[in-house]
């Protein structure tokens, strides 16, 4: 999906998107298709950008997703909300790597080592 079509969706058809898009993630990950995973991170990544562009309040919007059932979708959200609700996103990324469910809870883990050592800044 090109952005403009992502400025014609609401919130909450972005969050549903970014939900889809996540879950494929895992599904991608397990079958070992990075071509896959590479496309949905560029369609991810522009409804990331279109919340972002939208302002802070948009951003929250993928809140919701922080208690979804789902490791990844939740890891995948706050990661991206780390900037917005850094104690609520962290947390979640913390829950995400005490789950010990890979590979997301791996991810998970090198987030926040990157956190702490100050290799990833959230924005």
């Amino acid at each position: 999906m090109k952005r403009p079509d992502l400025q014609l969706l609401t919130n909450e058809e972005l969050v549903a998107r970014f939900r889809q898009l996540a879950l494929d993630k895992s599904k991608y990950l397990l079958d070992s298709n990075t071509r896959a995973v590479n496309r949905d991170y560029e369609k991810m990544k522009g409804i990331e950008e279109e919340l972002r562009r939208r302002g802070p309040e948009a951003r929250k919007a993928l809140a919701v997703l922080l208690d979804d059932e789902d490791l990844r979708v939740r890891y995948e959200a706050a990661r991206r909300l780390l900037a917005v609700v850094p104690e609520r996103a962290l947390a979640t990324v913390q829950q995400v790597e005490n789950e010990h469910f890979m590979p997301v809870s791996g991810e998970a883990g090198m987030t926040l080592l990157a956190l702490e050592n100050g290799i990833f800044k959230p924005t």
